[in-house]
């Protein structure tokens, strides 16, 4: 490794790129992310969670990282600087919260977040994507919809300036960053000249076009084993 270990920074998002649902995270791979981190290399989480859960994450495998971003970016923690920031509710949020308790949802489990609404439908999270989808498009309310059919079956509704973007302001602007990530919540932080995209074999196919144009890796393996396999090409630690 050539570059200044301390100037390196390598992200992951949580859902589908380090674990899929049935297919937890590599053990192998909880060893290459403490042994990148001993070199001297900044880890950071980014995920649709809420801060506990990724809090969690980090602890499970054993890394003290420099940067945890909750929510799809609406709570980030910067451990560097020790500066926590979150981002409060919209109207519009409040608005859909009150509305949607009138709609009748498959069976949920309640998922708690500070600056987005959360809930679990497991399998019935396409089902209920569209049910909610609808009510924002007939209220006009200015909110996006994220759904994992391939995690936890968890669905998160967004307010705009809520994005995993918000986290690069966190991060020197002369860092090398590598990012992972799956799906469509990651995608404007991967679109980013900012840093390097990498994804798996599982990931969306928009997700895949971005990375093979802007010159990263895509694994031949699903999640946590392609992660593996990425970040053993890119560094030999």
């Amino acid at each position: 490794m050539t570059q200044n270990a301390n100037n390196i920074f390598i992200g992951f998002d949580r859902d589908g790129t380090l674990e899929i649902d049935g297919l937890p995270m590599p053990s192998a791979l909880k060893q290459k992310i403490v042994a990148l981190e001993h070199t001297g290399i900044n880890i950071f989480f980014a995920s649709g969670k809420s801060m506990d859960m990724i809090r969690g994450l980090a602890n499970d495998i054993g890394v003290k990282p420099a940067l945890l971003c909750a929510e799809n970016g609406g709570h980030i923690y910067d451990f560097i600087n020790k500066q926590e920031s979150i981002f409060a509710k919209t109207a519009d949020l409040d608005h859909f919260a009150k509305l949607i308790m009138d709609c009748k949802l498959p069976t949920e489990r309640y998922e708690h977040k500070i600056s987005i609404w959360s809930r679990k439908f497991d399998k019935n999270v396409v089902q209920a994507k569209k049910i909610i989808e609808k009510v924002i498009r007939q209220n006009k309310l200015n909110l996006q919809v994220f759904a994992y059919p391939d995690g936890d079956g968890g669905l998160d509704v967004v307010p705009p300036g809520i994005d995993k973007e918000k986290l690069l302001d966190f991060i020197p602007q002369d860092a090398i960053i590598h990012y992972f990530g799956d799906s469509f919540n990651d995608y404007s932080l991967m679109k980013n000249n900012r840093l390097i995209p990498h994804t798996v074999a599982n990931g969306k196919s928009i997700i895949k076009e971005l990375v093979v144009k802007r010159g990263g890796y895509v694994a031949k393996q699903i999640a946590g084993d392609g992660v593996l396999s990425i970040l053993c090409e890119i560094f030999n630690v």
